[in-house]
């Protein structure tokens, strides 16, 4: 089903990694984001996690997606997966000019995350 998703909604990956073109990247991903929020609801952790890892490799840099998958690491306690996550974020935020607050609440988020990764070693 994710697989399916995946090619009927990115097709050319290249060219949307490429791209600074934001309504090919939101045409794009905003159906797998909707289904990334399904998966999640519905506690299909393993699969939301596929979907969520190859929206990011695939150039999905909307702040939602790793929200969302640094929620999911963080539920799990995969800290050094969320913060790998939010530093990916952080990237994507400044690569797109988000002017909103998204960079800055992955940067209180990381930090609080690198403080309970060095508590639990």
């Amino acid at each position: 089903m994710i697989k399916s998703l995946l090619r009927r909604n990115i097709d050319n990956s290249n060219q949307l990694n490429q791209s600074d073109d934001f309504d090919k990247m939101y045409d794009a991903f905003t159906p797998l984001q909707k289904e990334l929020d399904m998966l999640w609801s519905e506690r299909k952790i393993k699969d939301a996690i596929t979907l969520g890892e190859s929206m990011i490799t695939r150039g999905d840099k909307f702040p939602v997606v790793f929200s969302r998958m640094a929620v999911l690491y963080h539920s799990q306690k995969r800290y050094e997966d969320e913060i790998r996550i939010l530093k990916l974020g952080i990237q994507a935020q400044i690569y797109i000019s988000n002017p909103g607050d998204a960079k800055r609440n992955f940067e209180i988020r990381l930090k609080r995350t690198q403080e309970i990764l060095a508590r639990s070693k």
